[in-house]
């Protein structure tokens, strides 16, 4: 349970941390190809395809 805790708020802090990055407009848009530049720049900041994955979603709305 608590190594369950601990990811989950690591998830939230990559995620604040992802959110705060420059390239998050690209990442939120709809251009596949800027979301794609966005994602290689994140990989290249050192965040994990979860922390963006996490992101990506926090950001999508239901319709």
């Amino acid at each position: 349970m608590i190594a369950n805790a601990m990811t989950t708020d690591e998830n939230i802090l990559n995620t604040a941390k992802v959110s705060a990055h420059r390239c998050i407009g690209c990442l939120r848009g709809a251009d596949g190809g800027k979301r794609d530049c966005a994602i290689r720049h994140l990989l290249a900041d050192g965040f994990t395809p979860e922390a963006i994955t996490s992101a990506e979603l926090f950001f999508k709305t239901a319709h």
